[in-house]
């Protein structure tokens, strides 16, 4: 079993019953059900043609509302997402809500989960939703086996997830694709991030900050009257015949160091994949 502890205090609450045509696998301990303990399982199979959301996301979190599109259930103080609510009291619920699914391959479903407290204030700057990703296999049977289940990041803002999407980095490989921006004390900044399942993990295989100024702190005393700057950068995937495509990022504009320094930021950088993640091969600056 995965250490993602929970009780499943709001299944019952919310009048969710058992999916009568998801029948629980042998692989599901059923004596979790009956003493209130949820947790995640690590080696969860349904039984069934197709793959749908709400039975991915009932025998994954305990529950699921229709009508909300969404899992409740409560974590308590051992569970894996204590560290982020640590000074809340327990236990307490939390909403669950697919956000994206590949359903590009015919034997293979990704889900991405956005999950965030249901009734604690979660509408601040920094209240980023805990996201995590599933991948289902289908095998004979017919049945959907669960092969992976990750928490990968807290991103977004104001209780919302970022922008999310599913890219094709080579042939026989997909990556989770997040965009998001943050305006704080005066600097606009956006960013883009690729997760990719290397091995048995989704690890951050690349990142790129696609847009930054400093207008709302810029040509002020309180900073020294700091120059005004911005930049952005473009990305591209450049279909190759190698087993992960490169990437090409332009970017043009100007940056500045603490020390107020304006720096050109324009340059051309070629990333090829070392087998971990996307690295800069080549990079080129104007004359």
């Amino acid at each position: 079993m995965l250490s993602f502890t929970a009780l499943n205090a709001c299944a019952e609450s919310k009048g969710q019953e058992a999916d009568a045509t998801d029948p629980a696998s042998d692989d599901i301990d059923e004596t979790l059900l009956s003493t209130g303990l949820w947790q995640v399982p690590g080696n969860l199979k349904i039984q069934s043609d197709a793959l749908t959301t709400e039975s991915a996301m009932r025998r994954l979190f305990g529950s699921y509302n229709p009508a909300e599109k969404a899992s409740f259930w409560a974590v308590d103080r051992e569970a894996e997402l204590a560290e982020i609510y640590a000074a809340e009291e327990f236990p307490f619920e939390l909403r669950t809500e697919m956000i994206k699914a590949d359903l590009s391959r015919a034997n293979s479903v990704v889900f991405v989960f956005a999950t965030k407290p249901e009734k604690i204030f979660f509408d601040c700057r920094i209240c980023a939703p805990d996201i995590s990703v599933a991948v289902f296999h289908k095998e004979a049977g017919p049945a959907w086996r669960l092969d992976l289940y990750q928490r990968i990041d807290p991103m977004g803002h104001y209780g919302t997830p970022p922008e999310t999407d599913f890219i094709d980095i080579g042939p026989n490989h997909r990556a989770i694709s997040f965009a998001s921006g943050d305006l704080h004390m005066g600097f606009n900044t956006s960013w883009s991030g690729w997760f990719a399942r290397v091995g048995d993990t989704y690890k951050l295989v690349f990142s790129a900050t696609t847009y930054f100024d400093n207008e709302g702190t810029c040509e002020v005393p309180e900073t020294g009257n700091a120059p005004c700057v911005e930049y952005s950068t473009e990305i591209e995937i450049v279909e190759t015949d190698a087993e992960y495509y490169e990437v090409h990022t332009t970017t043009s504009g100007r940056d500045i160091t603490p020390e107020n320094e304006v720096l050109d930021a324009a340059s051309e950088k070629l990333w090829r994949f070392n087998g971990e993640e996307y690295a800069v091969v080549e990079e080129r600056k104007p004359d």
